[in-house]
């Protein structure tokens, strides 16, 4: 054994062998060097020095592991069998693409620490890593500058053989390339696992530093991303999302009720009552409105609800999905009228409220323009971002709306009178009239938000039925038994009755006490700026449905621009808006009820195609309901008059119904009801024909 290990030259002379180690002298000076151990081996002979071999570091943070589905797991899993509907996929989507971003975020996050934490060896280690987490084979890191010196280090800590004989086992002979014996890559022996370091944190902790103990919190609540709902709601033509229809039954009655302003309804008693009505004409005049536009609100709800979309695109189901655009732009066109009309009534009625309180210092007009920017700045921002926020400011509205009408019932009650209240005074055109005004008014706020709001409802089935019946009873039976309170009153005092028309603000400050703009600003002002921000949403989504493919938050930044230069014409123009105010609400009246006849009947007798809404599968034009629709508001608008010079080419047919023997029918302002009757007898027609021939392919 020891002779085999002896060097090729060596003789064994059969003696004591030779003494080459002789330690120093005790009075030898010392030279400042210390011996290298291992120059020589125990015979004396001088061999190579040890060399460490390198080991590759590993990581000291564990890298972060990828679980969202690769793009080919998604394909497969849209594709196969267990595939949802166009909604699941859609938020399936959005679910993985949210947790690829927060996974590549902590990705960088661990390659910035390893960069920190390894130094030169960092760059292999987040390349190595890197492929494992995209997916990758697991593959040894790769360190080229390191290859040499790595193969330099293992030659010389092999053995050297002592009798030139075979090379150690796994060692190319000297000339030749290494290689393998033919197996494969998986076959081969692989190479011993990198220590692990235990401490995540190498560099956090110095000598003699105190070491502090980590903070103890309360564990979180992780929130699944499918209950997520956005501050910013993007939702536009397509269908509302599954996480954004958290609108449940008793928030869509709150954002209902935000619709009962006080000022309108105030205003509107007064007025009726100051044309010449008494209680029970106002009553059935409004009961008549109240029925027909709430008629078409529970319809729109309803479809909206079943739907998930807004209430003019799942009009495409009655005109067709090109037809729809035409209905839909005199849509538009009546919206930012009414945009325009509820910010100038906010602005004026602050600044009637600011002035009259001795509040302002300087012009009013620059009091006006204030008002003007800081009413229209909170009606853009709640429209603007619509969802919860725009539902918070509705419930905002609400809520001040309740205080503020006991407060007008107990301001009022001690006025009231009943007499002769209770019989019939005014002749029957007239009260048609302002019937038709009541139901113009109700039409051009409320007619096709229905589905603008219920579409956010979380409830399905049979829930959806409920939904249509509570927003159609909610939008309409406040207002008609605050209207109708408010007409006991002007009844009571003719002169009140005048003055709450013309001047509201200046007949309820008159026995308020002096702190009275408070109230009045928050119950009179806020409620016209829950309305009008409402009424901009609704906008928005109408010009979608109008052919703007542009985001439904750009689409709301247009409308409100246009909005708004056209209030600010009317403020630069002082024009007497007021005066022309009952004649633009006969015209719109005509427009929205042929509109509303026709969608309301369409989808009470074909309820089962609001699902092809969602799907696509629909004809481009239906040329019925739009020819309904033509015919209506052609009629209507024939059967009405005003008194503004611009408008004098209405009431066409009046002279030639007339000749015919009916006599004088101007008062009666038929317009709006004969448009309603006109397109909805057409929109009938034509939706129980395709019933039928629906049926019939049905049963062969």
């Amino acid at each position: 054994m020891v002779d085999s290990e002896l060097p090729e030259d060596s003789e064994d002379t059969g003696g004591p062998r030779r003494k080459t180690f002789s330690p120093p002298a005790e009075d030898a000076a010392f030279t400042g060097a210390l011996p290298v151990m291992g120059d020589f081996d125990d015979f004396g002979a001088p061999v190579e020095p040890l060399v460490p071999a390198v080991l590759m570091p590993s990581p000291a943070l564990a890298p972060p592991v990828r679980t969202s589905l690769s793009d080919e797991e998604i394909l497969s899993k849209f594709s196969g069998d267990a595939a949802g509907n166009t909604d699941e996929m859609m938020n399936e989507l959005e679910a993985q693409v949210a947790l690829r971003e927060k996974e590549e975020e902590a990705f960088t996050v661990w390659a910035d620490l390893t960069r920190a934490t390894r130094g030169e060896f960092a760059e292999a280690i987040i390349a190595r890593e890197r492929i494992l987490f995209g997916g990758g084979p697991p593959e040894p890191a790769d360190v080229t500058e390191d290859d040499d010196d790595l193969g330099e280090a293992h030659d010389a800590a092999a053995p050297i053989p002592a009798d030139g004989g075979d090379s150690p086992e796994g060692e190319a002979p000297e000339g030749e390339a290494p290689g393998h014996d033919g197996a494969e890559p998986d076959d081969a022996p692989e190479r011993d696992a990198l220590p692990v370091d235990d401490d995540p944190w190498p560099l956090n902790h110095g000598e003699g530093e105190p070491q502090v103990e980590a903070l103890r919190t309360r564990a979180a609540r992780e929130e699944p991303l499918e209950y997520y709902v956005p501050l910013l709601d993007h939702t536009g033509l397509e269908p509302t999302a599954d996480n954004h229809r958290v609108l449940s039954t008793a928030g869509l009655f709150w954002s209902w009720w935000a619709t009962l302003t006080p000022i309108v309804g105030i205003v509107a008693g007064a007025f009726l009552v100051s044309r010449g009505l008494g209680l029970v004409e106002t009553v059935v005049s409004l009961g008549a409105a109240a029925l027909l536009s709430g008629g078409l609100v529970a319809a729109s709800a309803y479809a909206g609800a079943r739907t998930g979309l807004s209430t003019l695109h799942t009009a495409q189901m009655t005109f067709g999905r090109h037809g729809n655009v035409v209905p839909s732009v005199l849509i538009v066109v009546i919206r930012i009228a009414l945009v325009g009309l509820l910010v100038v009534g906010a602005e004026a009625l602050a600044t009637r409220i600011v002035s009259g309180a001795g509040w302002w210092p300087f012009e009013v007009w620059i009091l006006r323009v204030v008002m003007t920017v800081v009413i229209a700045g909170i009606v853009l921002t709640l429209a603007l971002l619509g969802g919860r926020v725009l539902r918070v400011g509705l419930y905002v509205s609400a809520g001040v709306q309740v205080p503020a009408i006991i407060g007008f019932v107990l301001l009022t009650a001690p006025t009231l009178s009943f007499a002769g209240v209770t019989g019939w005074s005014s002749p029957g055109l007239p009260v048609v009239a302002l019937g038709s005004l009541a139901l113009s008014v109700l039409l051009v706020l409320l007619g096709h938000t229905g589905g603008d709001l219920a579409r956010y409802h979380r409830g399905g089935g049979s829930a959806r039925g409920a939904v249509g019946t509570l927003t159609g009873l909610v939008a309409v039976i406040p207002t008609l038994v605050f209207v109708s309170y408010v007409a006991v009153v002007a009844l009571g005092s003719p002169r009140s009755a005048l003055t709450l028309v013309t001047d509201p603000v200046g007949t309820l400050a008159a026995d308020m006490p002096p702190w009275y703009p408070a109230p009045l600003l928050i119950g009179l002002v806020l409620p016209l700026v829950g309305l009008a921000s409402l009424a901009l949403f609704s906008g928005g989504l109408a010009s979608l449905s109008a052919g703007l493919r542009i985001s439904r938050p750009l689409a709301t930044t247009i409308f409100a621009v246009v909005s708004l230069a056209a209030v600010a014409a009317v403020i630069a123009l002082e024009q007497p808006v007021a005066g022309y105010v009952p004649s633009l609400l006969y015209v719109a009246g005509v427009v929205l009820a042929a509109w509303g006849a026709s969608f309301a009947l369409d989808v009470a007798l074909g309820a089962k195609r609001l699902d092809d809404v969602a799907s696509g599968a629909l004809p481009a034009w239906r040329v019925a309901p739009l020819a309904g629709i033509i015919l209506g508001i052609g009629a209507g608008l024939g059967m009405i008059t005003s008194s503004v010079s611009w408008l004098g080419w209405l009431g066409y047919l009046l002279p030639l119904l007339e000749m015919a023997g009916f006599g004088d029918l101007s008062s009666g302002q038929l317009g709006v009801l004969v448009a309603l009757v006109v397109s909805g007898l057409v929109s009938a027609i034509a939706a129980l024909g395709l019933r039928a021939q629906t049926a019939r392919v049905a049963h062969g």
